[in-house]
């Protein structure tokens, strides 16, 4: 007979799923699961070595010369990913529009994510398919929408777990660009989200050897100022440009090929046919296999970004030349009989 209060599921009950899922998001101790196969790891423990290997935690410690733990600590982190999963599971927050994760909890989601074993951990963790929702493919009608959503995530962690671990949910990532230098080194910070921008600028500068004065700086299409702080800019991924002041400013161009991407700057009066090529080359690829777009529409190359009308910030969209042909287009179908006369 099943004990008072407690239910069965496919013939396990309700304590035993739950001493189950405790069980799942016990971790090794980092030194062992550095030194372990993937294959040979199990429950929270794969998802922790899939997060240390993450490009964006090579990032933050390249930019500071430090290991990961002397960045965070990695337990509070998956600590963190468990509240996240259990409010978001507690809420029914499938699609993602009540809720977000911060940085490093949603840097540890996709890399669990991607891990053949997701959909069964899902299952084991809330019963049910969980897809990750990157924040990037939410579609926000305004500034803020992000910031609102973690902060929504951290009332409702604090209401069912009594207190929230802030160095984990105030940490935000801040990428420096410029954009003056084509592919040039990106530097990917870690810091808390009342760290003044000024201080960025102050160890970016002395890193890339730039004078920070000889810039201009922007989050989107706002410009900054050194007193703003990163919380201001509501988000918690925030990629930052700079452009020389005293160069006609360039238009960032970024090429994108399903998730993955290249970024470049041209200036607005620079033919596109020069990263078209260059994106081509670091594919492998002839450029004649590729397809080019803007707002949907071709491009041949001699377009500058001031006759297309671009702003300061793009995205070409580039795909096979095959995918992109048109079933009822001569050009695109030279030796295809599309009509006959007579």
């Amino acid at each position: 007979m099943p004990v008072a209060g407690r239910s069965k599921r496919g013939g396990t009950t309700s304590t035993q799923r739950d001493e189950e899922i405790d069980a799942w998001w016990q971790i090794d101790s980092l030194k062992s699961i550095d030194s372990t196969e993937n294959a040979l790891l199990t429950g929270a423990s794969r998802v922790v070595k899939a997060f240390l290997e993450d490009d964006y935690i090579a990032w933050f410690c390249k930019a500071d010369g430090k290991t990961p733990d002397e960045l965070f600590q990695t337990a509070a982190v998956v600590k963190a990913y468990r509240q996240f999963i259990d409010v978001k599971n507690q809420r029914n927050d499938w699609d993602a529009n009540k809720l977000s994760p911060c940085i490093l909890v949603e840097i540890m989601w996709k890399a669990h994510s991607q891990l053949p074993a997701y959909a069964s951990d899902m299952k084991l963790l809330c019963g049910r398919a969980v897809q990750f929702v990157d924040d990037e493919d939410i579609d926000d009608d305004e500034a803020g929408e992000e910031a609102a959503r973690v902060q929504a995530t951290v009332d409702a962690i604090q209401a069912r777990c009594g207190s929230v671990d802030e160095r984990v949910w105030n940490a935000c990532s801040v990428s420096m660009d410029r954009l003056d230098i084509c592919n040039g080194e990106v530097y990917c910070y870690l810091r808390d989200k009342t760290t003044p921008f000024a201080t960025i600028l102050e160890q970016w500068a002395k890193v890339d050897g730039v004078n920070v004065d000889d810039y201009k700086y922007f989050y989107g299409e706002r410009e900054l100022k050194e007193s703003d702080t990163i919380g201001s800019l509501g988000s918690t991924d925030i990629d930052i440009d700079g452009i020389p002041k005293a160069q006609n400013t360039p238009t960032y161009v970024r090429l994108v090929v399903g998730d993955s991407d290249c970024n470049c700057s041209v200036l607005k009066t620079t033919p596109l046919a020069g990263p078209m090529k260059e994106y081509a080359n670091d594919c492998g690829v002839d450029r004649a296999s590729l397809v080019f777009l803007w707002n949907e529409q071709k491009l041949y190359g001699f377009e500058t970004a001031v006759q297309l009308g671009m702003g300061r910030f793009a995205i070409i969209k580039v795909l096979q030349a095959d995918s992109a042909k048109n079933p009822r287009c001569i050009c695109c179908n030279p030796s295809t009989e599309l009509f006959k006369v007579g």
